[in-house]
């Protein structure tokens, strides 16, 4: 089994074994080809409490900055360790916005999983889960 950077790691670890399974799967071909484009690719998020779940959920409501969900505690598949979010670095520098994204999406596409990228109510570029 091949491993990644530590931040990945502790993330896959909160996953479920089959969520686990399919994320390091999508790594295999993800990680390689974004290194291609000089870009490290990592899992910035896995399991989500329901309370970490909903402060997310009220950001851009209740509290300050942007929607970033529209999924309260519960109804997110980060809850049952089906999901993830990677992000993407050039060096150091996380890259919240680029096209890269969607080729990532296209990757996980091809490795069944649901990508974020592809919702049309509330596009999520850097999500990832389980079907």
């Amino acid at each position: 089994m091949k491993t990644y950077d530590e931040r990945t790691e502790k993330n896959l670890a909160t996953l479920a074994p089959a969520a686990q399974a399919a994320a390091r799967a999508f790594l295999a071909v993800a990680v390689p080809a974004m290194a291609a484009q000089g870009v490290t690719l990592k899992i910035i998020c896995g399991n989500r409490t329901h309370a970490e779940q909903n402060a997310l959920y009220a950001q851009g409501r209740t509290k300050p900055g942007p929607i970033v969900t529209n999924a309260r505690g519960g109804e997110s598949r980060h809850n049952s360790g089906r999901a993830w979010d990677i992000g993407l670095f050039r060096g150091k520098v996380y890259l919240e916005e680029s096209p890269l994204y969607h080729e990532c999406a296209a990757i996980g596409h091809s490795c069944g999983l649901n990508c974020g990228a592809f919702w049309t109510k509330f596009p999520d570029p850097p999500h990832y889960e389980t079907r």
